[in-house]
């Protein structure tokens, strides 16, 4: 009978949901994204195995799961269906969010090639006209089951908003109404981004470190050349954000600074679990020269910022991050990863990008540096968002055997 009243409910939001945009502001305009038809994102209780979800799934619904994996480091499910539509999850996903089994769940975007692009959190961002408007943002959302207001520590402006519950409004639907007010200067949902990573390499000495020597077979940047001239001032701080960077590693040590974690609002070094790739893009930039150990970095005498955020990451654990850098020093942020242009590039990113380059540095602005894309990663071959930023250098690969287009 539940499974009956459960599948009568959906057929009912058939008609009214079917022709339902998703969809947030940019400036004037809506960017629209492409909900998927037979996948959903959520989650339940912390450590439900596999087997229990789909049992719990089939139990209460008429859906089959063709498959569910983990996703990452929140708890969070992928979980895909057979013989669905875009209207029949959608309605799941709303019925969900009221069932006491489940902490929360969400539709997933997908991108011109189909593959997972970002999914709605609970969370909105709301960045003020003037930092005075605050009194007007707290009235703007007295109808809403709004249970927690956080303002950005290092911009005043920005404030992030949890709904307790999205059952009757989610994300995208409390930010555009609060953004056609006119009251405000952005407000946008706090999207779940299934950003990319380069592929780490088998070798622990990354393979010889190839790239930095001269080669008759593949170019190389030939850093003993520019060794001659400079191994980095200790002066200079590379704040690398990433999911965490191995904070006992012995040939990062002498360099490693105090670090963020983005994911805990304030928790300074915090968590960096899951921090393999991290750990290899500090070591690129400045593993420790001339210590008989490990690899030598390409600017081995600099200092490192370790930034850790979670997989996949929310859009404002990438502000808070890059913020957090701009506000301790950090004179070059490296960002080694890539997401697709719609789901990424939200007006907030873009702010968070423009403070760095703007008032990093005592102002000078920070040196912002992305990994590319390449046809590894996508059929299309394109620069991905940060990269394509117009104040982010854009910087991409090829492989030992001079094959382009490997992503880093």
């Amino acid at each position: 009978m539940k499974r009956l009243i459960f599948f009568l409910g959906i057929s009912l939001g058939v008609i009214s949901l079917y022709g339902q945009d998703y969809f947030m502001y940019v400036g004037s305009e809506k960017r629209y994204f492409k909900v998927s038809p037979n996948k959903i994102l959520v989650q339940f209780a912390k450590n439900t195995e596999t087997d229990t979800i789909k049992n719990i799934v089939e139990k209460n619904t008429f859906f089959l799961t063709s498959s569910i994996s983990k996703v990452g480091s929140k708890d969070l499910n992928l979980v895909s269906f057979l013989d669905t539509n875009k209207a029949k999850v959608i309605e799941l996903a709303k019925q969900w969010n009221k069932d006491e089994k489940v902490l929360y769940s969400s539709v997933v975007f997908i991108d011109e090639d189909g593959e997972v692009a970002a999914a709605l959190s609970n969370q909105v961002i709301v960045r003020l006209k003037q930092e005075s408007d605050s009194t007007i943002l707290q009235a703007s959302i007295q109808s809403y089951d709004i249970d927690n207001i956080r303002q950005d520590e290092f911009d005043k402006k920005s404030y992030l908003l949890r709904i307790n519950s999205v059952y009757k409004k989610n994300a995208m639907q409390i930010a555009n109404e609060l953004y056609e007010t006119g009251l405000f200067d952005i407000a946008e949902p706090d999207l779940i981004l299934f950003i990319k990573y380069a592929a780490m390499p088998n070798d622990p000495y990354f393979h010889q470190q190839w790239w930095a020597y001269n080669s008759i077979y593949v170019p190389s940047i030939n850093a003993p050349a520019a060794w001659n001239i400079t191994t980095g001032s200790p002066n200079i701080k590379i704040a690398i954000l990433d999911r965490g960077v191995d904070l006992g590693h012995p040939d990062l040590q002498d360099n490693l600074l105090p670090g963020y974690d983005a994911t805990a609002g304030g928790n300074n070094n915090g968590n960096h679990s899951g921090c393999d790739h991290g750990t290899l893009c500090a070591g690129v930039a400045a593993a420790r020269g001339n210590n008989s150990r490990g690899i030598a970095g390409t600017a081995y005498n600099c200092k490192i910022l370790p930034i850790h955020m979670g997989y996949p990451p929310l859009t404002s654990e990438i502000i808070n991050g890059l913020n957090w850098a701009v506000a301790n020093g950090a004179d070059v942020i490296s960002m080694s990863f890539g997401g697709f242009d719609f789901s990424v590039q939200t007006p907030a990113y873009d702010t968070a990008i423009s403070r760095a380059v703007n008032l990093g540095r005592n102002n000078k602005g920070c040196v912002l540096v992305a990994s590319s894309g390449g046809m590894g990663f996508s059929s299309r071959p394109q620069v991905l968002y940060p990269a394509k930023h117009k104040s982010v250098l854009s910087v991409g690969a090829i492989n030992n055997q001079g094959i382009w287009g490997i992503f880093f």
